[in-house]
């Protein structure tokens, strides 16, 4: 399993996205703007993620294709072992997920979103983790965004430090 954060690349020929991706990285402080993970199904890598048109899985060559050209794609493997029943019943739990647009906003000031129907990407992954037992259910996951969910999981002793560079 591995927790995946995308940095956006400068190129020009994608202005309307980046400039998306830019306002994320602006509230946020960050060098990322989205969080996702990744589980085996079927002796195939899939990526779980919530997105604008709604939480979704896609097979990681997909993603990688989708997202590579325009972002770098950074990967940190997870340290403690997951259930991968646990990890796979999630990720189809989430599934059309509406995505939060007004929690996303939110969480780059830090305030709490009360709509727990819909869910923005480094929400999701903190519920996922919660779901999994890494990380407390006291944690108000509509808080955080991806910078701080990288720093939670790096703070846990959850991920290796060093990511692999996958795009």
């Amino acid at each position: 399993m591995y927790f995946i954060f995308l940095k956006r690349k400068v190129t020009w020929s994608n202005w309307f996205i980046w400039i998306g991706k830019y306002i994320i990285n602006l509230f946020t402080w960050s060098k990322y703007h989205h969080a996702a993970s990744t589980f085996f199904k079927g002796g195939k890598m899939y990526v779980g993620e919530a997105k604008m048109a709604g939480a979704r899985i896609i097979e990681l060559s997909k993603f990688l294709k989708e997202e590579g050209g325009h972002n770098k794609v950074y990967a940190y493997k997870v340290l403690p072992i997951v259930s991968p029943t646990r990890l796979l019943d999630f990720n189809e739990k989430m599934i059309g997920s509406e995505f939060d647009f007004k929690g996303a906003a939110r969480a780059a000031i830090k305030i709490v979103d009360e709509d727990d129907d819909k869910v923005f990407c480094s929400e999701r992954e903190v519920k996922l983790c919660q779901e999994l037992g890494l990380l407390s259910k006291s944690i108000d996951a509509s808080t955080i965004n991806p910078k701080e969910f990288l720093k939670l999981l790096k703070r846990n002793g959850l991920i290796n430090p060093k990511p692999e560079i996958w795009r």
